[in-house]
């Protein structure tokens, strides 16, 4: 039977497109979806590159292992994978000196050793830098890395931090605490599961291809797109969203999906009356990162053309001097870029990822001054001279203004609970319900959680209709 009720979802994203798919699926037919942009996926943003059109992910990439997602599309959908290992990293250095592989891989390693020092992780009252940095040490103090000297040491553990503060989105891993990194829990099966040429928006029109088939519903027709929203007054038994276009939209209940870094930054005057004090809170409290990814299109294979065999990636170790000198220029950036590599499913186009505190200085540069650092980079690293690639595609995730970053991290006690939890009137009725990867309790910051946390609040209006 059709529900009547009128249900409104902000962002289309992961999020807002799990939870439209829900409650199409159960016949709340009254739901549509305002969206800031131009464009459906949020942090997905699948998009054709270079001269073939392959497609490139500018945000979400990877499955991160078997999760939800996987297990999802598993039968219909024939996944790749980056393989990102170990001994497929190659480690460049610009003085003269080539640098032993096989010392370069076993202080790597130790990224994952430290990392899964769970119980040491749980009791720690430190930062996760400082811990890692001094089982870092410790652990190279041990005859099994005799022959290994500091300034390689310290190279690498360099490289690995730009590693950690990708992943965590900070720009300094004295942001995050050790107690927190002991509370994740990674899928099982590689963290570098790929969508091949297909991007990872082949998820949400899974979603859809799904609702299409067995409801003839297309979610994406019930999307409103450049519909900034400028205000939701939840004040009485329904709620008035208020977009910057002067449109208007009375419903009944209110789905925001938004990125947190939006809700940060317009909490404030977003919702009238305002939002309690233990939301806020949550708001405040749980961290928001920043990342960035630069891709490049060569005329031949530019890493099987100038690395050894099997190597899929290659890494540049800066010296503490070399650093120091960096940090003076408006190529400071350059440090922040943890690796270079492959792209699965294309022979020609290699991906960087960057991190770090001088993010908005890789964005506000113009597409031409950032592949000349980068051939400045690779040219001082290479020993030689190199051909410049013939596309760039890079994301501005922490200046786009629906953004402000790219994921959550670094969230204790009950924050993230908090943010879930959904305010009702005074009949029990949900009205304002908060979805979004910071809204997930298991996986914050991946996909995953975002699609779970549209599905946690669309199953939140269900459930209070079937009581």
């Amino acid at each position: 039977m059709e529900k009547s009720q009128k249900i409104l979802i902000i962002g289309a994203g992961a999020s807002g497109i799990s939870a439209a798919q829900k409650l199409l699926e159960n016949n709340y037919q009254h739901v549509f979806i305002l969206e800031a942009s131009n464009r459906i996926g949020g942090r997905i943003h699948s998009i054709p590159f270079g001269s073939t059109g392959f497609k490139i992910d500018l945000g979400g990439q990877w499955v991160s292992g078997e999760n939800d997602i996987y297990y999802m599309m598993k039968d219909s959908f024939k996944f790749g994978d980056s393989n990102l290992t170990t001994d497929r990293k190659y480690f460049l250095s610009s003085d003269n000196n080539e640098l032993d592989q096989k010392k370069c891989r076993k202080l790597y390693d130790l990224l994952d050793e430290i990392f899964e020092l769970e119980d040491e992780l749980s009791k720690s009252e430190e930062t996760f830098g400082q811990f890692f940095s001094r089982k870092y040490y410790e652990r190279i103090k041990s005859s099994s890395f005799k022959g290994i000297d500091k300034e390689l040491a310290d190279k690498m553990l360099h490289q690995i931090n730009t590693i950690w503060n990708a992943y965590f989105g900070s720009t300094n891993l004295d942001q995050v605490p050790a107690k927190y990194v002991s509370t994740l829990e990674l899928s099982e099966g590689s963290e570098f599961i790929t969508w091949r040429d297909k991007g990872f928006i082949t998820f949400l029109d899974f979603l859809n291809n799904k609702l299409k088939k067995e409801k003839y519903i297309d979610i994406y027709d019930k999307v409103l797109f450049n519909k900034k929203v400028k205000n939701i007054d939840w004040s009485s038994n329904q709620a008035t969203i208020k977009c910057e276009d002067g449109s208007e939209f009375l419903v009944d209940h209110v789905i925001v999906t938004i990125s947190l870094g939006c809700l940060k930054k317009h909490h404030q005057t977003m919702f009238t009356p305002s939002l309690p004090k233990t939301k806020i809170h949550a708001i405040e409290d749980i961290q928001y990162g920043v990342a960035g990814k630069v891709f490049l299109e060569f005329e031949e294979n530019f890493i099987k053309k100038h690395f050894p065999s099997r190597i899929n990636q290659f890494a540049m170790l800066w010296s503490e001097a070399e650093r120091n000198e960096l940090r003076g220029t408006d190529k400071k950036w350059l440090l922040g870029i943890y690796s270079f590599m492959h792209v699965d499913g294309s022979d020609k186009i290699i991906e960087g990822f960057i991190s770090g505190a001088d993010i908005l200085e890789f964005e506000s540069k113009c597409d031409e001054d950032i592949i000349a650092d980068i051939m400045w980079m690779l040219e001082n690293f290479m020993k030689k001279s190199l051909e410049r690639p013939k596309n760039i595609k890079r994301s501005f995730w922490s200046t786009d203004n629906n953004f402000y970053g790219v994921y959550s991290f670094g969230s204790q006690g009950n924050s993230v609970y908090d943010l879930a939890q959904p305010l009702l009137k005074e009949n029990k009725s949900p009205i304002l319900l908060f979805g979004g990867e910071a809204a997930d309790e298991h996986d914050s910051g991946f996909v995953h959680g975002a699609m779970n946390s549209g599905f946690r609040v669309a199953q939140e209006i269900i459930d209070y209709y079937h009581k």
